[in-house]
């Protein structure tokens, strides 16, 4: 085989080992591009939480937020 292209989502050692180049896939298979993320300050998050989700919510739109705590 002279040519082939193999594709994983998730490139593990032997994947790596045997590359010679390997590469970030933008778009997903299903031809959606991943949304954009937004990483803010600490200080203030609530409040900047309740004002996206009301803002949000007048559109109609959609808003995913997420958080992590230091344990």
């Amino acid at each position: 085989m002279e040519q082939a292209v193999f594709v994983s989502a998730t490139p593990g050692p032997y994947e790596l080992r045997h590359s010679t180049q390997v590469v970030e896939q933008i778009i997903r298979p299903t031809g959606l591009v991943d949304p954009e993320v937004e990483v803010r300050p600490i200080e203030g998050q609530t409040g900047d939480v309740i004002r996206e989700v009301q803002t949000i919510s007048t559109s109609n739109g959609r808003l995913r937020s997420g958080t992590r705590s230091r344990n």
